[in-house]
């Protein structure tokens, strides 16, 4: 009888956590962070982006002066199928 029981909790152990197995989602990310667009829009070859960006800072860190800066921004990527390889600054 205690074979039969622990036997039954093994088993209503792993059905539970054979659940979480069967919920993960296999798709892959084709940029390794998400901070990084993909430029291409889902069409293999070459893409680009150009930008600009306004960054409102102190002059040191602790300083009670600010300054507006201008910081152009920009990308290139390379897309075929799955794989994208990407520069930016």
């Amino acid at each position: 009888m205690k074979i039969f029981k622990t036997l039954l909790v093994t088993l209503f152990t792993f059905s539970f956590s054979s659940q979480f197995v069967l919920a993960q989602d296999t798709k892959t990310a084709l940029v390794p962070l998400p901070s990084i667009d993909d430029f291409s829009r889902g069409k293999d070859g070459w893409s680009f982006a150009l930008g600009a960006g306004i960054e409102y800072e102190t002059a040191y860190e602790g300083s009670d002066e600010f300054g507006l800066e201008l910081e152009p921004a920009g990308g290139l990527q390379w897309r075929r199928g799955n794989d994208v390889f990407y520069w930016v600054w």
